[in-house]
């Protein structure tokens, strides 16, 4: 799920009793996929798809293989959980503590590209330990965010803290109907208490990353089921990917691809005026020292599957990062 052009995101923060915050979004185009696969065989374009996505490429394969009709390679869904854990592993361990100007762990990432190869599970213990400490196997939300020692729980910590209304989407749909990764978690019941009780506040996004990392710790070591891509009906595949649900939609005709399209967590968080614009929004309530990394978090929580620039501006000048 991976272009190389850049997101923007451009945020005009307003001021108490005045304007209120504006946000713009630019999303690069999507790579024409429908035209680099019209009239290759199905076999042709399952060569490509991991080359044009090079980001949860094993997600992307997976619901590609389910789209054409192609058998389903061994072990998809073990490799999906060891990508969808090494893109958690980047945001709680390095993003979230950068976004924050706290010290991030990047010893511990040393080594995530190779979960799929870790016969005696050395590498999963470690990363295991690095993002959880002690809490690790039973994980309890409120007593890791309150405790925890390491990069993950103190950004937690941190945002906690805050007032919920801080990034905080009142537009948002049910967590069960989330575009982002929140909505596979949403009946964990590690986090239905805590979505209960706040909704899908900034805080809840990011205790829905750490369940889900948990849930992949587990997949990766057999202790629950792996979700394999699913061919919901001819032509139609669907993956879970690290950022949410992934979508291919093939019309093969005489053997050759007549139409293909793909359907990202990334189309539906950077709507014009959709989520991502009413999480950035929403973070203008905040001090304004705290508005940019308040909007940093929101940009993580929602996820683009491309690199995002953010850029902001006051009354008293403009801040690139």
């Amino acid at each position: 799920m991976m272009q190389a052009a850049t997101h923007r995101v451009e945020a005009r923060w307003g001021e108490p009793g005045g304007r209120a915050p504006q946000v713009r979004l630019f999303a690069p185009a999507s790579p024409p996929i429908a035209a680099m696969l019209r009239g290759r065989t199905p076999d042709a374009a399952l060569g490509l798809i991991p080359l044009i996505f090079n980001l949860c490429a094993g997600a992307q394969e997976g619901a590609a293989r389910c789209a054409l009709g192609a058998p389903r390679a061994p072990d998809m869904g073990r490799r999906i959980a060891a990508e969808t854990l090494r893109e958690h592993a980047l945001r709680c361990l390095k993003d979230w503590p950068e976004a924050l100007g706290l010290k991030p762990d990047l010893p511990a990432l040393i080594g995530v590209g190779r979960l799929e190869a870790d016969d005696d599970g050395s590498r999963l213990d470690a990363l295991e330990a690095a993002m959880f400490g002690e809490h690790a196997g039973a994980l309890d939300l409120h007593a890791f965010a309150e405790r925890g020692a390491g990069p993950a729980a103190k950004a937690l910590r941190v945002v906690g803290d805050w007032p919920a209304a801080w990034a905080f989407d009142a537009a948002a749909p049910s967590a069960r109907m989330d575009p982002t990764l929140l909505r596979r978690v949403a009946d964990d019941p590690r986090l239905t208490p805590l979505l209960a009780a706040q909704g899908a506040t900034l805080f809840a996004r990011m205790a829905a990353r750490i369940v889900d990392a948990a849930r992949m710790i587990e997949i990766l070591r057999g202790e629950r089921p792996a979700p394999e891509p699913e061919r919901l009906a001819p032509g139609i595949g669907v993956a879970e990917a690290a950022r949410g649900k992934l979508i291919h939609r093939a019309r093969i005709d005489a053997g050759r691809i007549a139409d293909y399209a793909v359907e990202t967590p990334t189309d539906a968080v950077m709507e014009e005026g959709g989520m991502l614009s009413r999480m950035i929004a929403a973070a203008g309530a905040a001090p304004p020292p705290l508005r940019d990394k308040i909007a940093r978090l929101a940009i993580l929580a929602c996820d683009p599957c491309a690199p995002v620039s953010l850029s902001t501006q006051t009354a008293n000048g403009r801040n690139d990062a």
